[in-house]
């Protein structure tokens, strides 16, 4: 559907979910705060404290590799250009709740966590 429409229905769904009072994870990119800010304005208008930003950091190479693979492909240089904006400026800080921090181990076989607190 067009962005709008998605946005729109987005924000429905999201308001009539913290309304019940459940739990809510979010999938998405939100690539810097100007984007993030709309969902935790209207997380904490619900009342919700408790706001963890996960921030998958891996490495662009591998980013771009993983891309490849998957069946809807994205355009690298769009892929490029996210990476860098969510690097100069969009990462998730502590005052926009409880940060961690996700990196591939050295071997690349699992993840080490790491929250900011």
């Amino acid at each position: 559907g067009d962005k709008e429409e998605v946005f729109s229905l987005f924000f429905k769904r999201l308001e009539e979910t913290f309304s019940e009072g459940k739990n809510v994870i979010i999938d998405n990119t939100n690539l810097n705060p100007k984007q993030r800010k709309p969902i935790l304005d209207k997380a904490d208008r619900f009342g919700y404290n408790d706001i963890q930003l996960w921030l998958l950091d891996i490495p662009l190479e591998v980013c771009l590799s993983r891309n490849r693979s998957r069946d809807r492909v994205v355009p690298e240089d769009i892929v490029a250009n996210m990476y860098m904006e969510l690097n100069r400026s969009g990462r998730p800080k502590r005052t926009e709740g409880k940060v961690v921090i996700i990196r591939p181990s050295k071997s690349g076989d699992d993840y080490l966590f790491f929250p900011q607190n």
